[in-house]
């Protein structure tokens, strides 16, 4: 069994998920084994992915390559179906299925990168080709650490709201690796048939659970700005990039309502933002200082 942690909780696992850690002298929160899924009846989505959302039980199912069982927010059960590469079945714990047992602890959670500045956390939501991870990355490289990438767990309190740590991976597509003088050659792809790879910073990690200093919703556009959200504006951001928002936005249940009531309540008391910046990797240094500059008074890392 493989130990490690992942989200300020200790996994336990069959397969070796990525992790920061080992925390061999912990008890495990979550035990992750391979085993049958139950059958039971699923909800389809328009991408081909079966499901089934309550409270104390998920079912993810895709039906050419694996399924997953999340029971109680601390445990989940593997069932590959014709030799599934265990990378793709990586990938599914740490995104999916990570988000959903999250979701069963009273997690929030975010499809979004963040990073670390002054011991402060930025994080970076928005739609597919965004930019979330080129911009932690080179935040990054800017000098900034890495809290967590593509998902984003958040524990929201009264007045203080703080981001539980990832792991010290990062996915990037190749034009982003050659920016950061990185050979994609020379870094993993996440899954075989895509371009997309791993770069590991374990050097530029920040394992601590941090609070949060502002989250930007960014967009591609041809002019750079930058401009804070109000209440409604930062609410439909919020419900909008929420991880597994497809599975609990059709049909009605406490978890629905509890996230309904977290985005509100993180829409109240945390700063957000929508950055727009050109696709210009000349621009990031000047994106960088404007983003730092209007939320915590520093035009530099």
């Amino acid at each position: 069994m493989f130990k490690n942690q992942l989200f300020d909780l200790v996994f336990e696992s069959m397969i070796p998920i990525a992790g920061y850690n080992p925390a061999c002298d912990l008890p495990p929160d979550v035990t992750v084994l391979y085993g049958d899924v139950i059958p039971c009846p699923l909800l389809q989505t328009d991408f081909g992915l079966s499901y089934l959302v309550e409270t104390n039980r998920c079912i993810l199912s895709w039906p050419d390559t694996d399924a997953y069982q999340i029971d109680d927010g601390c445990r989940i059960t593997v069932q590959p179906f014709f030799n599934t590469p265990e990378s793709e079945i990586i990938l599914s714990l740490l995104g999916l299925v990570s988000a959903l047992l999250l979701m069963q602890r009273g997690i929030f959670s975010l499809h979004g990168s963040a990073v670390v500045v002054n011991n402060k956390a930025f994080i970076f939501i928005g739609e597919k080709g965004q930019g979330k991870s080129t911009m932690a990355s080179q935040m990054v490289a800017a000098g900034a650490t890495l809290l967590t990438d593509d998902l984003a767990a958040i524990d929201i309190k009264d007045t203080r709201n703080f981001v539980r740590p990832g792991f010290p991976d990062i996915k990037l597509w190749p034009d982003s690796l050659l920016h950061l003088d990185e050979n994609p050659n020379h870094h993993t792809r996440i899954i075989p048939e895509v371009e997309k790879r791993n770069l590991s910073l374990p050097n530029r990690f920040h394992p601590h659970v941090t609070p949060i200093a502002a989250i930007f919703l960014l967009d591609i556009g041809n002019d750079l700005s930058l401009q804070r959200l109000n209440f409604q504006e930062s609410f439909l951001a919020l419900t909008s990039n929420a991880s597994c928002r497809h599975f609990t936005e059709k049909i009605p249940t406490p978890i629905t309502t509890t996230r309904f009531e977290q985005c509100a309540q993180l829409a109240k008391t945390t700063p957000i933002y929508s950055l727009t910046r050109p696709h210009d990797f000349s621009r990031i240094p000047e994106t960088i200082s404007l983003l730092l500059s209007d939320t915590i008074g520093a035009s530099s890392l």
